[in-house]
C-alpha cells in the first residue's frame, strides 16, 4: 500500500504548467460509486458479506453510502477502493465529475476524509489507517491533460478515535487536513488558494 506521504514528492511534475485558475474546471470521467466499480488489490470486485463488519470492497462501499449524509459535500464519484492484504489499511481514490474551484476541491476532500473515517475506523476492527485521495484532470499550457492526485489525506485509527472520545476536538472539512496524520495538496491547487482558503495549513504537504 502506498502511504499518502509517499504521493507528495511526485505531485510537482517537471515541465508541467498546470492551469486551474481563470475559469478552468477540474473534471473527471463520469461514473457512480457502486460495488461493481470498486476493486480489491487483485483488481476484482467483491460481493457484500453477511457479516456487516467483514472487510470487503462491497461492504466498505455500503458503509460509505450509509454515512455520506454526514457531510453534504462528500462525493465518492468514480470510486476505487483498495484494501491491504493484512486488512489494516483502506485506500479510497475518487475523481469528482465537477468541482467549482480549488477551494471547493479542498473542502470536498476534507468531507470525503471525514465520511471515510466515520464509516470505516472502528466499524472494521482490523483497519488501522484510512487514506483518501481526490483526483482531478489537470490541463497543461499546451492544452494536454492528465489525471493526478489533487488532495490526499491519511488518517490513523488513533487520530480518529481521539476525536470520537472527545480527547481532541473533531475537525470540520476546512480543518481536517491540519489534524491528519499526513496530507498532500497538488501544487496546482495550493498555489492559487488564498490565505483564507488555506486557513490552518502552512504548506502543501504535512
Amino acid at each position: 500500500m502506498m502511504s499518502r506521504r509517499a504521493l507528495a514528492p511526485g505531485l510537482a511534475l517537471a515541465g508541467l504548467v498546470v492551469l486551474l485558475a481563470g475559469g478552468a474546471v477540474i473534471t473527471g470521467d463520469r461514473g457512480t460509486p457502486s460495488a461493481s466499480s470498486t476493486t480489491t488489490p487483485g483488481g476484482t470486485s467483491a460481493s457484500a458479506s453477511e457479516d456487516p463488519h467483514a472487510l470487503t470492497v462491497a461492504d466498505v462501499t455500503r458503509s460509505l453510502q450509509e454515512n455520506a449524509g454526514f457531510m453534504p459535500l462528500a462525493n465518492f464519484e468514480n470510486l476505487r477502493i483498495t484494501i491491504s492484504p493484512s486488512g489494516d489499511e483502506v485506500d479510497l481514490d475518487a475523481r469528482p465529475n465537477l468541482v467549482l474551484d480549488e477551494h471547493s476541491f479542498l473542502l470536498q476532500s476534507g468531507s470525503d476524509a471525514l465520511v471515510a473515517a466515520k464509516a470505516i475506523i472502528g466499524w472494521y476492527p482490523t483497519v488501522l489507517q484510512v487514506g483518501v485521495t481526490l483526483e482531478g484532470t489537470f490541463r497543461d499550457a499546451g492544452g494536454g491533460s492528465s489525471v493526478q492526485p489533487g488532495v490526499s489525506v491519511t488518517l490513523s485509527g488513533a487520530t480518529v478515535l481521539g476525536w470520537s472520545s472527545g480527547a481532541v476536538a473533531e475537525p470540520d472539512p476546512s480543518t481536517v487536513l491540519c489534524y491528519a496524520d499526513t496530507y498532500a495538496i497538488n501544487p496546482a491547487i495550493w498555489n492559487v488558494l488564498s490565505a483564507a482558503d488555506r486557513g490552518c495549513l502552512a504548506a502543501p504537504t504535512g
